[in-house]
């Protein structure tokens, strides 16, 4: 049983003030703080045995989601050694390249952008020992538009909860998508739920994240990305939860959405 103290720690946790106030008054989608408690954790991502060890299984379970889905819409066959080979795909936000390598692997040709320089030196590294072929950037979403570049999967996964403009940033997906391209976001929805399970549950009672990588002030819910796409020609095709078992150690695609979900969606016209 967990016994807080403190009656106001929650709301405190929940509030995080030194932050509210940065929210959507940003031009720019970087948040400094953000980026500096990754560049901390950064050596992390490679570290089977770290303080992201739980990443890997969680990592599994979402891109065996993302390829059913890719092969469904684009009637690939899922069977086939490289079921992605020759589509061109953006992963914004891509850390040390988790997702980029299981996508590379399968054939696509992807590039991989992060914020943080250390995040993608660590990725690049990665990629070179094992000859991947990964076209890794330290630039934000703002450098592939003005460079007029556009793909066939654009995927923004874990990202949109540490940005302060929300909404301009999805907005930047849906530009770099070519159009009937897929587009995947994945983040966390704003509810209680969410601050009990993402954050209490997670960082400070199982330890599954370092405490401090969220904040549930930039959790978003649903529908606020969904009529964001409405209104840049982007059709929602399906939305789905990720739930945790901490009895098995298991992530499992639900149809629950109270905490991790996952927006497929696909560009009708440009």
């Amino acid at each position: 049983m967990l016994l807080i103290r403190n009656k106001q720690f929650i709301w405190l946790l929940m509030l995080r003030k030194d932050n509210l106030e940065k929210i959507e008054k940003q031009d720019s989608t970087i948040i400094e703080e953000e980026i500096l408690f990754f560049e901390k954790i950064a050596e992390e991502w490679r570290n089977p045995n770290g303080k992201l060890k739980n990443i890997y299984q969680f990592n599994n379970a979402r891109c065996n989601y993302f390829l059913t889905e890719v092969c469904e819409i684009l009637d690939l066959d899922i069977n086939d050694n490289l079921p992605l080979k020759g589509l061109s795909i953006l992963d914004i936000g891509c850390g040390a390249g988790l997702i980029s390598e299981y996508l590379c692997l399968l054939g696509a040709h992807v590039t991989g952008i992060d914020a943080s320089e250390k995040n993608i030196q660590i990725a690049s590294a990665h990629a070179q020992k094992y000859n991947l072929k990964i076209n890794y950037k330290n630039c934000l979403t703002e450098e592939i538009i003005d460079q007029k570049k556009s793909f066939d999967i654009v995927l923004n996964t874990e990202v949109v909860e540490h940005v302060s403009n929300q909404k301009k940033l999805i907005k930047q997906c849906t530009e770099c998508t070519k159009v009937n391209g897929i587009i995947i976001i994945a983040t966390i929805n704003k509810t209680i739920m969410s601050f009990f399970k993402a954050i209490l549950g997670a960082e400070y009672i199982l330890r599954l994240l370092p405490r401090g990588t969220h904040n549930w002030n930039y959790f978003v819910k649903p529908q606020e990305i969904i009529n964001i796409f409405n209104e840049n020609n982007v059709k929602t095709l399906k939305i789905k939860g990720m739930s945790y078992n901490p009895l098995f150690n298991k992530w499992s695609i639900t149809k629950k959405l109270d905490v991790n979900y996952y927006i497929v969606a696909r560009k009708i016209i440009s």
